[in-house]
């Protein structure tokens, strides 16, 4: 008969720590690494389906189809694609900077990337407006 093993028996060979401790990280990501995590934790706000500008969308939506005037779904609709077009282009330019740190271990434009999280924080706010409007 074999007895399984308790998790406290069977010992750690890997220590736990964050991939991106500054030790772990090319020279090239260490000087700009506060930038990267901030471009980074933007990217997921106005990517994800569940951050923040996908909750402002889903708001919106929900309001236009709830709205009984033809004109003010429109309107949300149209927002809502104006929205998607800008956070496309945001994102995609994110997504370059944040391969090239990642893949690369490129150092990054940090300027651009700043410009990029100020672009995020702007949209965020628009659909925030939006949303609260709607």
């Amino acid at each position: 008969m074999v007895t399984p093993l308790r998790v406290e028996q069977v010992p750690l060979q890997i220590p736990a720590r964050r991939v991106y401790e500054p030790y772990a990280l090319p020279q090239t990501l260490r000087a700009h690494r506060e930038t990267l995590e901030r471009l980074a934790a933007s990217y997921k706000q106005i990517n994800a389906p569940l951050g923040r500008f996908g909750l402002d969308v889903i708001e919106i939506s929900d309001a236009a189809i709830r709205s009984a005037d033809e004109s003010r779904y429109q309107a949300l609709e149209n927002a809502i694609q104006s929205l998607n077009t800008d956070r496309d282009a945001i994102a995609s330019e994110m997504r370059s900077l944040l391969e090239q740190a990642t893949f690369a271990s490129a150092a990054i434009d940090e300027q651009q990337a700043k410009a990029l999280i100020a672009r995020a924080q702007a949209l965020l706010a628009r659909a925030d407006s939006i949303a609260s409007s709607a």
